[in-house]
């Protein structure tokens, strides 16, 4: 059992983190990255990014509303910032990015090809915190299968654990960029708190680590920084 397996187990990172546990190629990309020193995680289990063609059918099966086609200037300038990342992981000419109109702040991957941003979350984040989001749903795209497998099954568990690893993938993101982890936790924690204000707590809830948890996962890249 890996340590993103049992995030809830605090004592899994200080345990195992250096142990050696051999793997198949394709469990050493589904099972997450292995620790805060884990950086070639990023590079060895890189999915192949979608066809243009794959892409294209992605967009055209989108919701005809709610698209956003003009930014204000304050908005564009936040966003420039999100080629770094997407360069990074050779997405930049991958993703196409959509902005939605909802009342929610929210950002997605829709078929690793689609990145949506809600303008809920464009106005109310900072540029580094827009940054650190797009890895953490660039971490969907290495563990979409993994994803899609355990919402299918409808395993909050499972789905719990895929959204430490995503965090955990965009940690060492931020981190190989030179980047804080800590606008990562200032975003999550802004969006939690903006949509439970409004909406109350969410009926998926049970399929998200806690806000404590996530906190202590990104504390430990933090501490571990090489």
């Amino acid at each position: 059992m890996t340590c993103l397996k049992a995030l809830l187990h605090t004592a899994c990172w200080s345990i195992t983190l250096f142990l050696a546990v051999p793997l198949s190629a394709e469990d050493r990309c589904t099972e997450g990255p292995a620790g805060p020193h884990d950086r070639d995680y990023l590079a060895l289990c890189r999915p192949r990014p979608v066809t243009a063609h794959e892409r294209e059918a992605f967009v055209r099966s989108l919701p005809a509303g709610g698209a956003v086609a003009t930014l204000t200037f304050k908005q564009r300038a936040k966003i420039d910032g999100l080629a770094a990342v997407l360069r990074f992981h050779e997405r930049e000419a991958v993703y196409d990015i959509r902005f939605i109109d909802i009342p929610e702040a929210w950002m997605g991957l829709h078929g690793r090809a689609v990145l949506l941003i809600s303008v809920p979350a464009l106005d109310m984040l900072g540029a580094k915190e827009l940054q650190a989001l797009v890895a953490h749903e660039i971490g969907h795209d290495y563990l979409m299968t993994v994803w899609e497998g355990a919402r299918a099954s409808g395993d909050a568990a499972r789905l719990r654990w895929v959204e430490a690893a995503c965090d955990a993938i965009a940690a060492l993101t931020l981190s190989a960029l030179g980047l804080s982890t800590e606008a990562l936790a200032s975003a999550i924690a802004k969006v939690e708190r903006y949509n439970r204000g409004r909406f109350g707590v969410p009926q998926n809830a049970s399929s998200y680590p806690s806000a404590t948890e996530r906190s202590r996962l990104l504390a430990k890249f933090r501490s571990d920084k090489r």
